[in-house]
């Protein structure tokens, strides 16, 4: 199955940038083409420079004109992972913090879409499971939650997911359905940051009505905080990518304060 790859680049993840794009190679099969979204071009494409990775820059103000009034641009970030259309209609979406360490296979042998789930994940956080039930209606297909920093979207089951919240919530101002989706995850979420998950809800929707097209697989993972500049995520990847992969970790991705691998990778 022919797919387009999406990363989306916030500021604070060019420094990590080079790391993601240097491993693509481990995905299976690799992408048509690769779209860098951003909000600002210049710092991407001197990264691009370096990089043995042909990509298309594309600008957040490019993808939806309501871009420039985003008051939280982490969640206009999961929007455009939703809902744009400058890809083909199967696409991955990787987060630039996340760097694949083994081989990534994306379909399995009949032609299914697999979703990674982080082999530590616990239950659905009770904002995720909130935002799902308000936002569409959705109760979660599996107990374990499917927030893994990477997922193969399909657009027309995000167009189902923009119908089901239309049918919830009517369009009440005559701006584009997208913007007010965005709109409301604003207004709903104000009180709390950890609000919204677009993986979250597409895998579990996806799970729950699409299993014939979708199946979710166990992955090792390796997390860990990098405080400071470019130096010192230059010496804690070097450090974290030998302790990563000596714990049989498939993907390192960047958050916890302390690196540490859950669980071996037993499938």
């Amino acid at each position: 199955m022919d797919y387009d790859l999406v990363i989306p680049v916030a500021p604070k993840d060019v420094e990590m940038l080079p790391h993601c794009l240097a491993a693509l190679h481990h995905l299976s099969p690799q992408p048509e083409d690769i779209y860098l979204v951003t909000p600002k071009a210049e710092p991407v494409e001197e990264v691009l420079k370096e990089a043995d990775v042909k990509a298309n820059v594309v600008l957040d103000t490019e993808v939806f004109d309501f871009a420039g009034k985003a008051e939280k641009p982490s969640w206009y970030q999961q929007v455009v992972k939703l809902f744009q259309t400058f890809s083909r209609s199967t696409y991955l979406v990787l987060d630039a913090d996340t760097v694949l360490l083994q081989e990534l296979r994306l379909f399995d042998g009949t032609g299914r879409i697999l979703l990674g789930r982080f082999d530590f994940a616990g239950e659905p956080n009770e904002y995720y499971r909130q935002f799902m039930d308000e936002a569409f209606g959705l109760e979660p297909a599996i107990p374990k939650s499917l927030v893994s920093h990477h997922m193969v979207f399909q657009r027309s089951i995000c167009h189902e997911m923009l119908s089901e919240f239309l049918l919830r919530h009517p369009n009440p101002n005559g701006t584009s359905d997208v913007e007010w989706f965005y709109d409301w995850l604003v207004e709903k979420g104000k009180d709390y940051e950890g609000y919204v998950s677009e993986y979250e809800a597409y895998g579990q929707l996806v799970l729950g009505r699409h299993r014939t097209i979708y199946d979710v697989r166990e992955i090792a993972t390796y997390e860990f905080t990098c405080y400071g500049g470019l130096r010192d995520i230059e010496t804690n990847v070097v450090e974290h990518f030998s302790k990563a992969k000596a714990a049989g970790a498939a993907i390192m991705t960047i958050h916890k304060r302390d690196g540490s691998i859950k669980r071996e990778w037993n499938s």
